[in-house]
């Protein structure tokens, strides 16, 4: 359509029946917005009709996590690699990506650290989501798992995680097929190593891990996207508030 020909009901329409997610019709009119107000400016429309529309909510989803005795059901009934995986992913929180990507020469098992600087996405290998490298902490259970590991690829081969032909993956999602599979065996609700990695944000937060080590831990910028997309329910030890209660000696 030419500029002058775009009315409003003309997006409201597209914005009814788009079918898009309310994130990505937002992000549209962002870029909508800039054309039009650039012809606005250049006098080739008199006023911008995405002015007199209003966005679409944010849609609010609830936010699939393991509950803690669902992991323990789930780790105990796990053999294998498969194992090392999903304790080192709970107490890491790496994407998929990642940590298909990860070697032996990212392991720093004296300073306790990982580096994590690659992920592998349909086979080719490139810079982290975040475009950067960072470090993080290796949890005493993440360090049990690669220390399990170990035994498995440490010597045969660079990368930690291998399939079973002993070659690297290709995509994360194999894997969370795998974990999905252990979910109907346990009866547990099916979750992907995405539900592991939002799992291990909520685990940080419910322990008062502070917020922006986790956002170091995850690769996240800041905590919008934390929050609205990998925080599930927390549940605090409410007795601690009883504790303070009864130490103010309420009568």
């Amino acid at each position: 359509m030419n500029l002058t020909d775009i009315k409003v009901s003309h997006i409201v329409k597209w914005q009814n029946d788009c079918a898009f997610a309310s994130k990505t019709i937002r992000n549209y009119r962002g870029t909508l917005n800039i054309v039009l107000e650039m012809a606005v400016c250049d006098d080739i429309i008199i006023k911008n009709p995405l002015r007199f529309i209003k966005a679409p909510k944010k849609d609010y989803k609830k936010v699939e996590i393991f509950r803690q005795d669902e992991m323990a059901v789930l780790i105990n009934k796990a053999t294998g690699q498969l194992k090392n995986i999903l304790l080192f992913t709970l107490f890491t929180g790496l994407r998929g990506s990642e940590l298909i990507a990860l070697r032996w020469k990212n392991i720093d098992f004296n300073t306790e650290t990982i580096t994590v600087d690659t992920r592998i996405r349909e086979g080719v290998e490139d810079v982290t989501k975040s475009k950067r490298v960072r470090i993080i902490d290796m949890l005493p259970q993440a360090k049990e798992a690669l220390k399990k590991q170990q035994l498995r690829t440490g010597l045969k081969n660079d990368f930690i995680f291998v399939t079973q032909h002993g070659k690297p993956y290709i995509k994360p999602s194999n894997i969370s097929e795998a974990i999905k599979s252990l979910c109907k065996q346990c009866n547990i609700k099916e979750g992907t190593l995405q539900t592991l990695r939002r799992s291990c944000n909520t685990l940080m937060k419910q322990y008062g891990m502070p917020n922006d080590w986790i956002l170091d831990q995850l690769g996240h910028m800041d905590d919008i996207v934390n929050r609205e997309h990998y925080t599930g329910k927390i549940k605090p030890d409410l007795s601690k508030i009883g504790r303070v209660l009864a130490e103010c000696k309420i009568s």
